[in-house]
């Protein structure tokens, strides 16, 4: 009889796993406020795009819950929709690991991951996304000092 309540745990990079996590967080904030597009190296295997984009190692998709795409979703995995291009609409999967800058287009604030540029990156692209890592979460971290409050007040 199959055991059901096991639990698969991966000790694998945990910094990949957090960088990752910290796009997603980064993507889902940025969404509420609108439009947001994803910068990829569309080469990697795990992508799935239309084949004529596949040679790209920068290609950009934009995603929004305003375009009321009905199967647009995103986990810890990557993002995903099927999205419209000139030949017809096609689904669409951009693992975390492949996005290596996130703008959002109502400020165009661009949060990037020079340890995720691809190696052939063109300097002009290296520029517009900057050389530090811009992932400071929107600036929404609140620092509160609770030391001075006591469990009885």
């Amino acid at each position: 009889m199959p055991i059901n309540n096991v639990v698969a745990v991966n000790f694998g990079n945990n910094k990949i796993t957090n960088k990752n996590n910290e796009k997603k967080q980064i993507f889902e904030e940025l969404l509420l406020l609108g439009t947001v597009s994803v910068i990829f190296d569309a080469r990697l295997g795990e992508v799935k795009i239309p084949s004529r984009f596949c040679g790209y190692s920068d290609l950009r998709l934009n995603f929004c819950y305003q375009f009321h795409i009905a199967d647009f979703n995103f986990n810890d995995v990557g993002v995903w929709a099927t999205l419209s291009f000139d030949e017809g609409d096609f689904f669409c999967f951009v693992p975390w690991k492949a996005i290596y800058g996130i703008q959002g287009l109502k400020d165009n604030k661009i949060f990037s991951w020079p340890s995720s540029f691809p190696k052939d990156i063109s300097s002009d692209l290296v520029d517009e996304l900057g050389k530090e890592e811009k992932s400071d979460l929107l600036g929404k971290v609140i620092k509160i000092d609770f030391s001075g409050f006591s469990k009885n007040n």
